[in-house]
């Protein structure tokens, strides 16, 4: 599955995007892009983001509140958006903190639409 084109076209449209990442729910990266050759630790933890998406999807069964939308993580240094595409596949994107994260937020969600799109062409 590749996504690079719609990754190129998400860090056209928003340059505060450090690194994205479509991993299967085991934390396996499928395909993964980076602004700065920092893809290793990005995809480290984008596996570890599939894990709190994990739990985040539990507790929200055990309390009847329905599907995890997303997921967002804000530290000193950055900022983490996680967002399921599938039943298989999920989507992390790293932000830079600066970023007006409701902009960003709001263009990860429409491009989130694209990824699920292509995956659904590949399962097709």
């Amino acid at each position: 599955m590749p996504f690079q084109r719609v990754f190129s076209a998400l860090f056209r449209r928003d340059a505060n995007i450090r690194a994205l990442i479509v991993a299967d729910w085991d934390g396996e990266s499928v395909d993964q892009w980076a602004a700065q050759g920092e893809m290793e630790e990005a995809r480290i933890f984008g596996a570890h983001l599939g894990i709190l998406l994990r739990y985040g999807r539990r507790l929200a069964d055990a309390a009847a509140a329905g599907e995890v939308q997303e997921l967002t993580i804000r530290s000193e240094s950055a900022l983490w958006f996680v967002f399921p595409l599938s039943s298989e596949y999920y989507l992390a994107a790293e932000v830079c903190p600066r970023a007006q994260s409701g902009q960003t937020a709001a263009l990860l969600r429409r491009y989130r639409q694209r990824l699920c799109a292509e995956i659904d062409s590949d399962a097709s």
